[in-house]
């Protein structure tokens, strides 16, 4: 958008600017509750981290967290893409054929996932000594561990079919209310079963078992809501199809984490990976807001894509901008407040962590512009593509955990996460530009970088000389400094600020009433 006096345009602009100024406060507003949706109970969770820590020694929370990071990519091979496919076809489909759409997805979704877990619980008699090494239990628990994280994956799905169905439809509170259930059933669950009961990593990973059963049948009766007409197999087919192209890469995107962390516990301990679990879950933050705003924003973007003038390329471009600045926003806060969070909320054994989250922050936050450049290759259906820069992230990951790893431990394993997503970051970046060229901002989302870094040395000049009170103080007045930095730099304009302080305001005053 062009600027000559601090964001006010021409008067041959002022037509089109309306139709932005709506784009961004729907995205706006939808974010905001997307993310209270997913920022609430991850706060809980970082809330009762003095709990866990406190019942699980390092090791058995390393339990967990390898368990986590498999069932992640392993959520991918059941549902082999069927939910990002509904995502692709949903607004390229006729709007009387949606509910067939969910309809037919749903069924097929639950055979199929039903059947494939059934498999792999069996094949687990063979495999499941190798896909989860070193770990402090038994042989039989280790097959038991895995039969659970192959079924929390088949009702997971399910939930995460209720949350991608109703952020399509903009069902924002709905959406919100399923992924609430989800974690805070799994929360409640856990620490009963840690305080109460007594039990250790491999009882906690049974309560996330038992919560995603529970927010499951939550999401069923939602689905069911938007669903009718009759099974259509040859739709099936259809969506399949395309959903097997999105499987490689989904499955190699979550598999460069999971590899991450399964070489931590390989190479280095268990426990260690109980302390890298602390770093990831904080470095991680990032992504969650990021997820509530890409969820908001993607149907926007996709009406702006299927536009694809010229006037709908420049409020993409500029969209971008605003996303990647807030990105730069969200990394400096998670990288100045995660170290004193982490000394705070952690035992002793896990204090670690907190020399290791700003490596990690750097690397999601690179993912994040990795995520910012993959939208026009998802809208496109370019799974395959998407697939090679995340095929070839993880290959760069391996490389560089098998040789920094053992070296360095965790900074290593963290390291290599910068290599990787930096890798993943570039690819899909070329592919993005030859097939959805956009007049990108490269000099404003450079400038948005660099207030963050900036404010970042600075805190990381002043706040190790000070006490705890001041440091803290002193990284507020840095966060609260982003803003006015970018807004001096020209990353954002006057009217920006002014409009996302009107729907901050009026978001306030409706959340008091």
């Amino acid at each position: 958008m062009d600027r000559n006096d601090r964001g006010q345009p021409s008067r041959g602009e002022r037509n089109n600017l309306i139709p932005f100024v709506e784009n961004v406060t729907k995205i706006g507003k939808l974010g905001v509750v997307y993310i209270l949706g997913i920022i609430i109970p991850h706060v809980l969770t970082v809330l009762v981290l003095p709990i866990f820590t406190h019942y699980l020694p390092p090791a058995q929370y390393g339990i967990v967290t390898l368990a986590r990071q498999i069932w992640s990519p392993l959520s991918i091979l059941i549902a082999l893409g069927l939910l990002s496919a509904v995502a692709s076809h949903y607004f390229r489909m006729e709007e009387a054929r949606r509910p067939q759409l969910v309809k037919t997805v749903l069924i097929g979704l639950v055979i199929q996932m039903g059947l494939l877990c059934s498999v792999l619980s069996l094949a687990g008699i063979w495999v499941a000594e190798y896909l989860l090494p070193n770990l402090p239990l038994s042989p039989g628990l280790v097959l038991a561990l895995w039969v659970m994280i192959v079924w929390t994956c088949f009702f997971s799905c399910l939930v995460l079919f209720g949350v991608t169905l109703t952020q399509l439809h903009e069902r924002a509170v709905v959406s919100v209310s399923i992924n609430l259930l989800n974690y805070l059933l799994q929360i409640i669950l856990g620490i009963f079963a840690v305080v109460y009961l007594g039990w250790q990593g491999f009882g906690r990973q049974g309560t996330l078992l038992m919560g995603a059963i529970g927010a499951s049948v939550f999401s069923f009766f939602v689905i069911w809501r938007f669903a009718s007409g009759k099974f259509d197999f040859s739709l099936f087919k259809r969506i399949l199809r395309t959903g097997l192209g999105f499987v490689p890469h989904s499955f190699s995107g979550m598999l460069a984490i999971t590899v991450n962390a399964w070489l931590v516990n390989k190479l280095v301990s268990t426990a260690a990976l109980g302390v890298y679990g602390i770093a990831v879950l904080f470095g991680q933050l990032i992504q969650l807001p990021l997820n509530a705003f890409g969820s908001a924003a993607y149907p926007t973007l996709a009406k702006l894509m299927s536009d694809g003038g010229t006037e709908a390329r420049r409020q993409h471009s500029r969209l971008y901008t605003l996303l990647i600045a807030g990105i730069s926003a969200l990394a400096l806060a998670v990288s100045l407040f995660a170290p004193v969070a982490i000394k705070i909320l952690t035992a002793p054994g896990y204090h670690e962590a907190m020399r290791v989250v700003p490596i990690l922050v750097f690397a999601w936050l690179i993912h994040g512009l990795y995520w910012v450049a993959s939208n026009p290759v998802f809208y496109f259906g370019g799974g395959l593509w998407m697939a090679t820069a995340t095929i070839s992230s993880v290959v760069v990951s391996i490389i560089l955990n098998i040789i920094l790893a053992p070296i360095y431990g965790l900074y290593g394993a963290a390291m290599a996460m910068v290599g990787c997503f930096f890798v993943r970051f570039v690819v899909i970046t070329i592919v993005s530009h030859r097939l959805y060229p956009l007049p990108w901002q490269v000099g404003a989302i450079a400038r948005a970088i660099g207030c963050a870094v900036l404010l970042e040395l600075v805190d990381i000049w002043l706040s190790p000389q000070l006490p705890l009170i001041p440091a803290i103080v002193l990284k507020a007045v840095m966060l609260l400094a982003m803003i006015p930095l970018m807004w001096i730099c020209g990353v954002v304009s006057t009217g920006e600020v002014a409009k996302a302080k009107d729907l901050i305001i009026a978001r306030i005053r409706s959340s008091g009433r």
